[in-house]
């Protein structure tokens, strides 16, 4: 295949870590994204930044006794996308967010990941996009000096709602890459082929199906044409991950799906479409 499956350790939260990283193995997908959230169940983002080599080593043990590589880390540092954003107007603020940045790092490298995924900030003045610029730009070049790609993703309520917001970032940040939710742009009734101007500058992609006013929906109730879009890709050159990220949170009504078979079904699609027997 010209790209491969991956899948987000967070698709199920109730269950242990290695339990988890087992099932996304019985699902014959062979690598994980690592999910750094506060509150996980598996890893939360305090953890990374407390100790970010102990966190390291427990989490390679597992990754490495379920027979899987990792595919990313993706980190969200704060329940509120407000407290320890980017791009946040307090230089103090910032400065936290950037140690964040450097133990997820450290996590990252010894954890093998071929990257980190980070949110891009929020909207809070006229400065905010330079803000998000420059912050996005200096972790490039931590993430760089690592061999590691530093990639944020585009979403609903953030400083780049829009494909065309999106491209301005981007011009202001270079060496910065993008994590790909399709379902972030198509709930808000943006319809999918204006996403497809960001494929060249993706480097992972979260795949879940999603509709007009609905953040994450089933394979039968979603509007994205996965089919096209996983063509699209193959036929840019893409070579990273397609990760099957459905969540089960209370975010945007998230649990309103079944998790495992949204998640075979999402599976199946995408190997199909690349002509790979199931």
């Amino acid at each position: 295949m010209s790209f491969e499956l991956s899948c987000g350790d967070s698709t199920f939260p109730l269950l242990s870590h290695s339990t988890a990283l087992s099932l996304i193995g019985a699902l014959q997908i062979e690598a994980v994204d690592i999910c750094a959230f506060p509150n996980s169940n598996h890893l939360t983002s305090e953890r990374v930044h407390q100790d970010p080599f102990a966190a390291a080593h427990e989490v390679r043990e597992r990754v490495g006794g379920a027979g899987m590589r990792v595919a990313d880390v993706f980190t969200v540092l704060t329940g509120s996308f407000e407290e320890l954003a980017i791009n946040h107007p307090s230089e103090a603020v910032r400065a936290q967010a950037r140690c964040r940045f450097d133990s997820t790092l450290a996590f990252a490298a010894e954890i093998d990941s071929p990257g980190i995924t980070i949110i891009p900030g929020l909207p809070f003045d006229e400065a905010a996009l330079d803000r998000s610029a420059e912050e996005l730009v200096w972790r490039a070049e931590r993430a760089a000096a690592c061999g590691l790609a530093l990639s944020f993703e585009p979403h609903y309520e953030s400083i780049v709602p829009t494909p065309s917001d999106v491209l301005r970032l981007m011009d202001r940040a270079p060496g910065v890459m993008l994590t790909l939710d399709y379902a972030h742009f198509v709930f808000q009734g943006i319809d999918e082929r204006e996403v497809d101007v960001l494929i060249p500058h993706t480097r992972h992609i979260h795949g879940r199906q999603g509709a007009p006013g609905l953040m994450q929906a089933s394979v039968a109730d979603g509007t994205i044409d996965f089919a096209r879009i996983i063509r699209a890709f193959e036929a840019a050159g893409f070579t990273g991950y397609f990760s099957l990220e459905y969540q089960w949170d209370d975010w945007m009504h998230c649990k309103n799906v079944d998790c495992i078979s949204e998640t075979v079904l999402l599976r199946d699609l995408f190997l199909e479409t690349l002509g790979v027997p199931t």
